[in-house]
């Protein structure tokens, strides 16, 4: 399963007992956190592999904006990039729908070919792996950003500092 908590939520989870850890790809600004990077990832297209794409090792801008895009509903800092580029080079997404979950975008890909996603590939990485999605680099907005593990400061629990132990001796 994949998690990204958007800006906007991160400290109200993070402040919560439940959610001892937020895997992020940005630098949370917010005090009493302790930041760790753990990896990189970047943002691809994912389409079936019958997608005419599927063959290519890179798309352009233009040709994803001249699919049907299923997008994330939810405010982030990479919505918000993303949207930002294609609105610098005046190249108009066309995203026919927008949904709340990052599973639901992929099984609209899976299941119902409603259209292309742009998502991290950390993402998809089974679907990658079992050859049900093909993840392809966007010239001018595929790039690697650090993901960073983030728990509280204090009030950890002992398995949430064991977890954090082992998380900063594999990196």
């Amino acid at each position: 399963m994949c998690v990204a908590f958007p800006r906007a939520r991160l400290r109200s989870r993070s402040n919560r007992a439940a959610s001892t850890f937020g895997a992020l790809t940005f630098r949370p600004s917010e005090e009493g956190l302790h930041a760790i990077p753990v990896g990189t990832d970047e943002l691809v297209l994912l389409v079936s592999p019958a997608h005419d794409f599927a063959k290519r090792r890179q798309v352009s801008m233009a040709d994803v904006a001249s699919q049907p895009v299923v997008a994330h509903n939810d405010p982030s800092p990479a919505r918000e990039r993303v949207l930002r580029l294609f609105e610098e080079q005046n190249i108009p997404l066309n995203m026919v729908i927008a949904l709340p979950s990052l599973d639901g975008i992929k099984a609209a890909r899976l299941n119902w070919n409603l259209g292309v996603a742009l998502l991290p590939r950390r993402c998809a990485v089974t679907e990658i792996a079992s050859k049900r999605l093909v993840a392809i680099p966007v010239n001018g907005v595929s790039r690697k950003r650090e993901v960073t593990l983030v728990c509280r400061k204090a009030h950890r629990s002992h398995a949430a500092d064991a977890f954090l132990k082992v998380a900063q001796t594999t990196t």
